[in-house]
């Protein structure tokens, strides 16, 4: 997310040619104030008139502030879930990575391998391996595509809302139509989604 690929290229008179890439790597400094280097850039610039400064200088905050925190949420965190790196949910690691299944979109859920088909029997028939979907035996929250191991059996958890509402609402489900849904609102359940009531 901070790497930026610097190229150089340089031309001679005779038209010989060489070129070089790097790639650098720009951390954030934590000890920076947004809105102090937003408010010391924009007066120094108020005198000058110079509107594309001016412009650079918001592009530059709002790309900080449009920045997801991803934090608890590091590369080697989401590697260990078998998703891809944290990148539109604050704090949630992405898509399942290829050759792996669980929830769908951003979640810290981890996901299970991919299983083949089915394999055949001694008998001739067809074998199915169902291990961590919903219904089947399992020991712990790991064992289960959704992540959700109750009394030895993987079950479909519900829908959440996201950072649980961030402490200022109830999260509740609502249908394609933005009309209440009644509970639970199961996460395979395309007909419903989880949203949330803002305090008011």
């Amino acid at each position: 997310h901070n790497a930026l690929i610097t190229s150089c290229f340089v031309f001679d008179s005779f038209m010989a040619s060489a070129n070089a890439n790097i790639t650098i790597t720009v951390n954030p400094n934590s000890n920076v104030s947004v809105s102090d280097y937003f408010n010391d850039r924009l007066q120094s610039l108020a005198s000058t008139g110079d509107v594309s400064s001016i412009c650079s200088s918001i592009n530059t905050v709002s790309s900080t502030i449009n920045a997801v925190d991803c934090a608890r949420a590091n590369n080697t965190f989401c590697v260990l879930k078998n998703r891809s790196p944290c990148s539109g949910v604050p704090n949630t690691c992405s898509d399942c990575l290829p050759g792996f299944v669980g929830v769908l979109g951003s979640s810290n859920v981890r996901c299970l391998p991919k299983k083949s088909p089915s394999t055949a029997s001694a008998g001739g028939g067809a074998v199915v391996d169902t291990s961590g979907d919903v219904g089947s035996s399992c020991g712990s929250n790991s064992d289960c595509i959704y992540g959700n191991c109750t009394s030895s059996i993987c079950v479909e958890p519900s829908k959440q809302c996201l950072a649980d509402c961030s402490g200022h609402g109830t999260c509740g489900f609502v249908d394609p139509s933005g009309n209440a849904f009644p509970s639970p609102c199961k996460i395979r359940n395309p007909y419903c989604t989880a949203k949330c009531r803002c305090e008011t």
